[in-house]
Parts: structure tokens; C-alpha cells; sequence
């Protein structure tokens, strides 16, 4: 933070870092705000590790540091990140609109509430519709989450650039969208455990031609499951109404998506994830997968990839045609393939060999090898074995039979990372996050 900013009362400027973690300290829970200066070359960060307590409105609001009122006030860029979301009530429904100037602010970056579900967005709605330079928003709730409701016609959210919804329940209508939100400047667009069909029903895709990152995980099992009907809908707007993708992470119907319609970003796409639903959560259920036709295609449809994620179930397809054609696409450096365990709980009997590892082990092996011949001046940067559907947090399989593997140190879910290094590759299992074990180092 600048003190010496025009927007800045003069006697801030004696102030140090201590007082205004003070001052935060008041309000907000593992709150960082950075303020970026127009009339400076350089920008400046402060962060705070903060206590979340309740808001007592006669103390000092963050928005007093800096006058809006203030010569260059205009020139500030607030941008403020992990601020919880929290659903007050009167007297204090005001208290984000009260703690942020929000002409000021350009970006705002919520964390999911210590309640499981806030039922309130009136005191962010607020904030929001306040914030007409607001450019990012990414919203963070759990499980189904809620939605802002728009009370009056003149309730306009601000032209966002970034949005990213996590845990959002989108049931607006179309006259709904129409009439409170601007997708009109929209490049990057995430939605995380958002009701997907909901919101493909409801925006113009006209408006989304200009995205560059669109980012896409289904939620709707409180609902009819129409995410059938939203991957197909997904495969029209991908490639029938955006121009220019270079990022695109979608879970879908992966035997329902169009592979075609990822044509028309050739020159431009960079990043792919595209996953199934199903995942590999359950040994039991088999995980479509793409057919190793469809991966070589796609090597030739999409020359200037460099990081791909998708799913190989062998109970699919052979793994080692399937690796070979992933490693056919030109400039792909970092590949990470999800896979089912080798682990068969009900006939496992335990022989020191880590099944998993073994095969991960395997796997390295046959995608550095195929690039090898194909390429060998174009090495993997990083390849990610990801086993059982592992997450750094999560809950584990909760048969009987799983569990008393798991007390054995035998798990359904592994990470497994291969790094090049040098003129070598180095293989750590990751499954236990900041507890990386090597597996070996290969050539």
C-alpha cells in the first residue's frame, strides 16, 4: 500500500503496517487487499493474516485509509482477495458497502463462509451494484449454494471481465439475466459446481463470443439432471459462437461432447481439460474415455497445445496405444491423465508391491519413450498420474473393506508427479501434500 497516494489522508502517511493490521483486524478473516496506484509505475502489496470476529460498527473502516473524495482518488485500483462471505443483518446489512470504497474497487475475491450456507447476499449484492469498475468477481459459497436476488429493474450488475462462480445456485431466468447482468466485456468465465444448464438456458451466447477461458463443472444433483443436455449445449457454444479460446476446462458428458467443435480454436487453445462425470471416485463404475481415434485427431486439431487433462479407463481401451497417441500432440508439455486404482479390495492380499505406483511407474515410462521417438527435442515439462479421483482434501472410500486397507496405508487415491529434471525425469508419489516420497528417476 501506497501511503504517500493522493487519495490518502496526510497523516497516514506516519502510519506503519502494525496499525493497519489493527484496523483489519476489527473486521474481516484471512483478508489481503492490494491497491494499485495509477500515477505509480509500481504496485504495491500489504497482507494480513486476520481473525474473523464479528463486525463492530464504531471502530475504524478499512475505507477510511483512502478518501474517494480525495484528488486522484479516481486513479486508485482497489483490489481486495479472500474476503469471507458473510451474510449480515441489520444493523450492519451495510458492512461491506461501510469497510470497501467501492468506486475504487476492481477486483473482489470472496472465500466460502464458516457457516455451511449463507441464505443472505444482500449486503454483497449491495456492494456490487455500488462497484461500477469492478472487473473481477469470483464468488466462493459450498455445497448448493444460493444466488443474489434482484429487487427493482434498475439493479445492474457491473460489466465483469472475470467471473467465476463457485458453489453458485443459478436459477435465474432469461428476462432475469437480461435485465441485471453485463456479459458484454466478459473474457474469462469459470463455473464451479454451478447448474450448468440453468445458465446456458439463460445467457445470450452472443454475449460469451469474446471468452478466452471458460471453465465448467456441473452441479445439479438437487435438481433434474439435465447435464446431458448441457454438454451438447456446451459443444454448440464452443464451437459455434466463441471465437478464440486458449483455455478450456470442462466436465461433461465426455461421449456427448463434440469433439469437432473444438476446430475453430486450432490457432489459439493452449489448455484442455476435458473429464466425464463419472471420474474414477467409484471402482465399480467405468469411466468413459476418449477412444485413441479421438486423441490422435485431436493431435492434428490442435498443433499448439501444451497442457492437456483427461480421463484413461482401461476397462475403456489398451493404455499403451492410448498413451502412445497422447503423446503425439507437438507441443504438449505437461499432461495430467486420471485413472481408476489397480487396488481390487475384495481379492487384494498384500505382497509389499504398490500396485499404484508400480503403474504409474509404467505409464512415465511409455509416454517419455513414445515422445522420445516421435520428439525427443520436445520433452515432457510434467506428467501428473492422478489415481481414484485424489483431491488434497477429501473424503476417502467408506466400504468396510476399504477401510481396513486404509489402515493398512493402502489407499484408493494417489498422486503421482513426474518433473523433468535436467536430462532426467524425477517420480514422487504426492498423494500426502508437503510428504513427497521419489519413486525413482528415469532418463
Amino acid at each position: 500500500m501506497d501511503l504517500s497516494s493522493p487519495a490518502a489522508p496526510p497523516s497516514l502517511s506516519c502510519l506503519g503496517p502494525e496499525l493497519i493490521q489493527l484496523i483489519f483486524k476489527q473486521r474481516f478473516g484471512a483478508a489481503s487487499i492490494l491497491y494499485e496506484l495509477g500515477q505509480f509505475s509500481s504496485v504495491f502489496r500489504d497482507s494480513w493474516s486476520l481473525h474473523h470476529s464479528h463486525v463492530d460498527i464504531d471502530k475504524m473502516w478499512p475505507s477510511t485509509l483512502l478518501d474517494p473524495k480525495k484528488r486522484g482518488a479516481q486513479k486508485t485500483r482497489l483490489y481486495v482477495s479472500e474476503l469471507p462471505l458473510c451474510d449480515y443483518e441489520a444493523p450492519i446489512e451495510d458492512a461491506y458497502q461501510r469497510a470497501i470504497p467501492s468506486n475504487m474497487l476492481v477486483s473482489l475475491k470472496l472465500v466460502h463462509p464458516s457457516t455451511p450456507l449463507v441464505t443472505n447476499l444482500k449486503p454483497l449484492k449491495n456492494l456490487l451494484l455500488k462497484s461500477s469498475r469492478l472487473e473481477t468477481l469470483q464468488y466462493e459459497d459450498r455445497g448448493q449454494g444460493t444466488q443474489l436476488v434482484f429487487q427493482s429493474p434498475d439493479e445492474r450488475m457491473p460489466a465483469l471481465i472475470d467471473l467465476s462462480l463457485t458453489s453458485y445456485d443459478w436459477q435465474h431466468s432469461a428476462e432475469d439475466v437480461k435485465q441485471h447482468w453485463d456479459f458484454s466485456r466478459i473474457r474469462t468465465l469459470g463455473l464451479i459446481s454451478v447448474p450448468i444448464f440453468n445458465f446456458l438456458s439463460t445467457v445470450s451466447f452472443q454475449d460469451l463470443r469474446d471468452l478466452r477461458e471458460l471453465r465448467v463443472d456441473d452441479w445439479s444433483s438437487h435438481m433434474p439432471d439435465r447435464r446431458l443436455e448441457a454438454t451438447e449445449m456446451l459443444s454448440q457454444l464452443i464451437g459455434n459462437h466463441i471465437y478464440a479460446l486458449d483455455t478450456l476446462e470442462i466436465t461433461c458428458h465426455i461421449k456427448h461432447f463434440d469433439l469437432q467443435s473444438l476446430r475453430g480454436h486450432a490457432r489459439s487453445l493452449q489448455r484442455l481439460k476435458l473429464r466425464d462425470h463419472v471420474g474414477f471416485r467409484d471402482e465399480d463404475r467405468v469411466c468413459p474415455t476418449l477412444l485413441v481415434s479421438d486423441v490422435c485427431a485431436l493431435a492434428k486439431t490442435l498443433p499448439f497445445l501444451r497442457s492437456l487433462e483427461i480421463d484413461m479407463d482401461v476397462a475403456n481401451c489398451p493404455s499403451e496405444p492410448f498413451l502412445e497417441a497422447v503423446s503425439q500432440f507437438s507441443r504438449l508439455q505437461t499432461l495430467t491423465l486420471h485413472v481408476q486404482t489397480a487396488v481390487r479390495p475384495m481379492d487384494y492380499s498384500p505382497e509389499g508391491v504398490d500396485l499404484d505406483a508400480k503403474e504409474a511407474m509404467r505409464m512415465v515410462l511409455n509416454l517419455t519413450r513414445s515422445r522420445a521417438e516421435q520428439d525427443p527435442t520436445r520433452p515432457w515439462k510434467q506428467i501428473i498420474i492422478n489415481v481414484g479421483g485424489w483431491q488434497p482434501v477429501m473424503v476417502r472410500r467408506l466400504g468396510s473393506t476399504w477401510r481396513m486397507l486404509n489402515e493398512q496405508g493402502i489407499t484408493a487415491e494417489r498422486h503421482f508427479v513426474a518433473s523433468r529434471s535436467g536430462n532426467r525425469y524425477e517420480v514422487v508419489d504426492a498423494s500426502i501434500p508437503d510428504n513427497h516420497v521419489c519413486l525413482g528417476r528415469l532418463v
